[in-house]
């Protein structure tokens, strides 16, 4: 059996600093924000302080998204908006066409994380931003200085085994 850790390296280290994420669930998503790691695993949105000379993840919002079970599947993300750490959730209900299974999303809902109070609370709007997102990174962009983005749209990328192999949703 194998530990599960994250690493990283600051400027001066001789060698990288191991964190060690054994207890704090499936990994999922990382997101670097003012200075600090947020992790998302099965468990919930973790803190992980990397100024601090010991470096231990953080419990700061647990998951509490229920209505995800088999047939549906839900991706987390985590993403800056306006100075804001905003957590996404895609839902995707599976559909079987023949032989193949096809995820069709049919929800996105967006929580602000409040992280000094250590609470999630829904938000209806993005305002004129749109989010990019997916498995690699996600962005927010000003809708209104880019040609065709539309404002309070969410594009995703599809990272899904079994996907529509469409490139990008809204």
């Amino acid at each position: 059996m194998h530990k599960s850790y994250l690493a990283f390296w600051r400027p001066g280290d001789l060698c990288w600093t191991q964190i060690d994420i054994e207890g704090c669930g499936e990994f999922w998503n990382i997101y670097y924000f003012k200075g600090q790691f947020y992790m998302i695993t099965s468990v919930g949105v973790w803190v992980i302080d990397v100024a601090e000379p010991v470096v231990e993840p953080e419990l700061l919002v647990q998951k509490n998204i229920n209505g995800a079970c088999w047939p549906h599947r839900k991706q987390l993300y985590l993403v800056e908006v306006s100075g804001a750490l905003l957590l996404v959730a895609q839902f995707s209900k599976c559909q079987r066409l023949g032989g193949s299974i096809d995820y069709k999303i049919y929800e996105f809902r967006t929580w602000e994380l409040d992280l000094i109070k250590s609470k999630a609370k829904e938000i209806k709007s993005l305002g004129d931003r749109a989010n990019f997102l997916g498995g690699n990174g996600s962005i927010s962009i000003d809708s209104s200085k880019s040609i065709g983005v539309k404002a309070n749209h969410i594009y995703i990328t599809d990272n899904w085994k079994g996907g529509d192999d469409r490139d990008m949703d809204s």
